[in-house]
């Protein structure tokens, strides 16, 4: 093979790379786009207060009984206020904590809610916990954009102070390597040893 044909095979190898990226990434879009457009949960109950959901991390707009929540889709509440959830799977959740993502709501047995006693037992087996301290919903939404990351959320520790939970591993090795992956992202995320901090 001479000297153009190796171009044209190299020229075309790059074409086809291009082609699949940029289809992979029409189809994760148009995926997402469809998830966004098919609810996920419906408000049954409002009690003692306003609700607000807020629409991909800016767009807010005040909640009523029947209105349905998509992904992506956070529920803002005033202090005081109890939320009644229904979810796809046909169960019903209260949601009472100011703030709560609307898939963190229908995976509650499973994941962290208003605070910490829901995962008491997990800790036993995955004490050492990645939290951000001063994280607001720009970090949150960074953290969820990192594979395996996507449950992280607001908490709130029994001392009382809020913070970000990313994720609670068997070991400080495991936990530190993702602390040192997310700070070359300028996530400044902490170690602390659940049992004793949280």
């Amino acid at each position: 093979m001479n000297h153009q044909g190796y171009i044209s095979l190299f020229l075309s190898l790059i074409l086809k790379t291009i082609s699949i990226v940029i289809i992979s990434n029409i189809t994760v879009r148009t995926m997402r786009a469809i998830a966004q457009q098919t609810p996920i949960a419906r408000i049954t109950n409002i009690e003692g207060g306003k609700v607000w959901v807020v629409k991909n991390s800016s767009k807010s707009k005040e909640a009523n009984l029947g209105d349905n929540l998509f992904i992506g889709d956070m529920l803002r509440l005033i202090s005081g206020t109890k939320v009644v959830v229904k979810c796809r799977d046909g169960k019903e959740y209260r949601v009472d904590n100011v703030l709560l993502w609307s898939t963190s709501i229908c995976r509650q047995p499973e994941i962290l809610g208003s605070d910490l006693n829901k995962l008491r037992e997990n800790f036993k087996e995955n004490p050492y916990v990645l939290i951000v301290t001063d994280g607001d919903e720009k970090i949150l939404n960074r953290i969820r954009d990192v594979p395996g990351l996507e449950d992280a959320q607001f908490a709130k520790t029994r001392k009382g102070w809020n913070y970000v939970y990313i994720r609670a591993y068997p070991n400080s090795n495991e936990a530190e390597s993702m602390r040192n992956s997310l700070k070359k992202q300028g996530i400044r995320a902490r170690l602390v040893y659940a049992p004793k901090d949280l």
